[in-house]
Parts: C-alpha cells; structure tokens; sequence
C-alpha cells in the first residue's frame, strides 16, 4: 500500500502546474515515509517542499546532525513562549507563508521525533 500511495503521490507532484497543487501531495508523502518510520526520507521531502516554496533551510553545508539541531532550535523558540506571548505574535495573513508553516509543522514533528529517537539509543 505505501509503493502504491508513494507513486501515485509522485504522479501528483510531477504533474501539478504550481506549489499550491503540490502541497498535500507532499504533505500525503511526508506522512507515508513516517508510517513506514523512514525519518530521513520524510525529512528531505519537508526540505525540498520548502525549498520550493522560496523558503530553503539552507543545510546543504551541514551535516545531518547540525541540520537537524536548527530545526530542533526553531522549534525551541516557539515552544519557550508563554500564551501571552503566543497571543502578541502578529496573526500571519500571507497565504504563502502559511503554507510554509504547515510545512515547518509536519517537517518539525518528525526532527522533533527523529531526534527523541537518537536520544533513547
């Protein structure tokens, strides 16, 4: 079932005319490496998605573990803030940028996962 879903997910984002057609296909992908515990995999497609969204997480220069550590610190920030704080944060309308986060979202929950894993090794 995973083959068949990773193909025709590939279909989608070969075929689609923009980022915005991509997206859940990506997001679908995403999810379908995780299932299958492929962290690695579900971490570089949330990369290239991002990537294409005009919003790269530069980590060509990187090695895996300082790649994962700035996620890993993206997600720290937010996750220090009181509600507060929280409720101060200008409300984001730029559609665009939405779809980055939910990106960040999906991507950061496997880091987040991946790097609980390397810790309980």
């Amino acid at each position: 079932k995973f083959s068949e879903t990773g193909q025709a997910v590939s279909m989608i984002i070969m075929n689609a005319k923009s980022i915005e057609d991509k997206l859940p296909a990506y997001l679908t992908l995403m999810k379908t490496f995780a299932a299958q515990k492929k962290v690695a995999e579900t971490i570089k497609i949330g990369l290239k998605a991002l990537d294409e969204l005009g919003e790269p997480l530069s980590v060509s220069n990187k090695t895996k573990e300082e790649s994962l550590g700035i996620l890993f610190q993206m997600k720290r920030h937010f996750e220090g803030m009181t509600k507060e704080q929280l409720k101060e944060l200008k409300i984001m309308e730029n559609p665009d940028k939405i779809t980055v986060m939910m990106v960040l979202d999906e991507l950061l929950l496997h880091v987040i996962y991946y790097l609980e894993e390397a810790i309980i090794v």
